[in-house]
């Protein structure tokens, strides 16, 4: 139940930011939005940046549909392409005022720590690319932390420019081209 409740504020709030901006919304207003007391939002989230902070977490249930869309694949290069895939969309739904929020948090210090939380999913990429490069459906000249990290050098850029930028462009095809550059022989 309390989780729910958690969820139902985070995505509130995440409408609201969608709709009025970060900096015009409140604890009030998001407190409003979900119908609760200013003194129950702060039972749940200690202050609306870590609603920022929870919006780029998957939760259980993000991660448990993922496996199940990879188990379906093929290949671990489709894997990873619908890793990369889902990733991409995931931020173009939140939108680029949340983007450009938590970008700007992450410049400043105020946001994740890079690596904590994140071990599974960091394992199960690197794995997916060990068995991408074996079965030869990528690119075998360079090793396995140098393609993730050039995707995730090439992922940061595409969500930076996207986020960013007057233009609109597609984030999904913009960074799924990038990818494929990176890893297709």
């Amino acid at each position: 139940m309390a989780q729910e409740k958690k969820k139902e504020i985070r995505d509130k709030a995440a409408a609201l930011f969608q709709k009025n901006g970060y900096e015009k919304v409140t604890v009030n207003d998001i407190a409003a939005a979900s119908g609760i007391s200013r003194n129950t939002f702060y039972y749940y989230y200690d202050s609306k940046e870590s609603i920022i902070v929870a919006l780029f977490q998957p939760g259980p249930s993000v991660i448990e549909r993922l496996m199940l869309e990879i188990l379906q694949k093929d290949t671990a290069y489709e894997q990873l392409a619908l890793i990369c895939r889902e990733g991409s969309s995931y931020f173009s739904r939140l939108g680029k005022e949340i983007v450009r929020t938590a970008l700007s948090m992450n410049l400043s210090g105020e946001f994740l720590p890079h690596k904590e939380g994140k071990k599974p999913i960091y394992d199960l990429i690197k794995k997916l690319y060990e068995k991408a490069i074996e079965d030869g459906s990528i690119r075998n000249d360079v090793n396995v932390q140098q393609l993730m990290d050039c995707t995730c050098i090439a992922f940061m850029g595409c969500l930076q420019i996207w986020a960013t930028s007057r233009h609109d462009f597609d984030l999904t095809d913009a960074f799924m081209e990038a990818f494929d550059i990176i890893v297709k022989k």
